[in-house]
């Protein structure tokens, strides 16, 4: 059983908001020259707070919500952005990761629609988790101004996400289904981690057919689990909850990527259809 922080047990009550406000936002930290969070060179701001408790989650330090944490706005983060507008005007912008950016939703629109109006590119790193809070008309405001989305699929399997991360995978699919009806471009990114990802085959097959249909998702990334974040957890005196998993071997990685076109080639019937998978 997954253990619920304050910052859960408010989202799921629907208690959200003294947490979320348009003025700024609670966050853990900053990347001003991130390469690997949306297109291009970025300015990427890290949210604090993330109702998700994924037993692989590399920043372990953005899951508690606390007004401890540090504030930023809109303008202080302009101004970060200014400093170093040379690098990201070339196919680059501001990108919210967390934590789960998805849950200080009144800041991040507010954010993203003043930045697009400076002609910033926009990107939100989420789960998804916060689809099954927020009225849809909220969700939609923030999909207006977003212009591009990396999406989580935690796990395909109901079941298995619930034991993974402590949801399910509906508000993921409810997402990818709503970008999909309003022909907005996302990339998904998948974690392949051993004792989970390869548990059964039909789970990984599962996930291609999925995909294999998206019409709008530009990438796909199948990403080998990695423990480097255990060291985060032994210094916040937390225990490591994936202790004695180890990374997953070219042969495991192999065998998950052939699972996963099976699934991709029993929906997608024409083969040049493009699809890109990248590790």
């Amino acid at each position: 059983m997954v253990k619920l922080n304050k910052w859960d047990v408010a989202v799921k009550q629907n208690k959200v908001s003294d947490n979320t406000s348009e003025e700024f936002a609670w966050y853990s930290s900053i990347e001003t020259l991130g390469a690997v969070d949306g297109p291009g060179l970025r300015l990427v701001i890290f949210l604090q707070g993330c109702p998700l408790n994924c037993l692989f989650c590399h920043n372990p330090e953005t899951i508690p919500f606390s007004t401890k944490e540090k504030k930023i706005t809109i303008d202080e983060i302009l101004k970060l952005y200014e400093k170093n507008k040379t690098f990201y005007q070339n196919g680059g912008g501001i990108t919210f990761s967390g934590g789960e950016a998805m849950a200080q939703i009144d800041f991040v629109t507010a954010a993203f629609k003043k930045f697009r109006e400076k002609g910033i590119h926009t990107c939100l790193d989420t789960a998804a988790a916060p689809m099954g809070v927020y009225p849809m008309e909220k969700i939609e405001k923030l999909l207006d101004v977003t212009d591009y989305f990396l999406i989580d699929i935690k796990h395909p399997d109901q079941e298995v996400s619930i034991e993974l991360s402590g949801e399910g995978v509906e508000h993921q699919i409810g997402l990818l289904k709503l970008l999909e009806s309003r022909g907005q471009s996302y990339l998904i990114r998948h974690v392949y981690l051993p004792t989970f990802s390869d548990r059964s085959p039909e789970h990984m097959q599962t996930l291609g057919k999925m995909i294999g249909n998206l019409k709008y998702m530009d990438k796909f990334e199948f990403l080998p689990y990695h423990d480097m974040a255990k060291f985060k957890y032994e210094n916040m005196g937390w225990n490591f909850p994936l202790a004695g998993v180890e990374p997953p071997t070219t042969e495991q990685l192999a065998w998950g990527r052939a699972r996963l076109q099976e699934g991709i080639d029993i929906v997608r019937k024409d083969p040049s259809q493009g699809l890109v998978i990248q590790d």
